[in-house]
């Protein structure tokens, strides 16, 4: 990722030193949008169902973050691009299947 994202990374001593709270707040707001639009979806379906509608939201949310700074950024890679898609798309249908675990046991 590193390699990837060149002298747009914000970094000191050669490792990453992200913007702490707006990290946190990244994740919050996929929390957020977890529990607002995939909850309601996958409670009550089967686990590969589930796990797709999750990744389905994960490709909305990290293709949306990928592709405006492939569109905009000059150094931004298609490499990068479909690695962190792939990668959010299993993220969030991980957590779609955890939601429906747990809402599965009536949290």
């Amino acid at each position: 990722y590193k390699r990837e994202l060149g002298s747009l990374a914000r970094l000191q001593n050669g490792a990453f030193v992200p913007v702490w709270w707006a990290g946190i707040a990244v994740y919050m707001l996929i929390a957020i949008g977890l529990v607002m639009f995939v909850k309601p979806l996958v409670a009550t379906l089967p686990p590969l169902k589930a796990f797709f509608t999750g990744a389905m939201f994960g490709l909305v949310l990290y293709g949306l973050y990928d592709l405006t700074n492939y569109s905009t950024l000059n150094n931004w890679s298609l490499k990068l691009v479909v690695a962190d898609m792939v990668w959010g798309m299993v993220l969030m249908g991980s957590f779609a299947l955890l939601i429906r675990f747990l809402v599965s046991k009536g949290w």
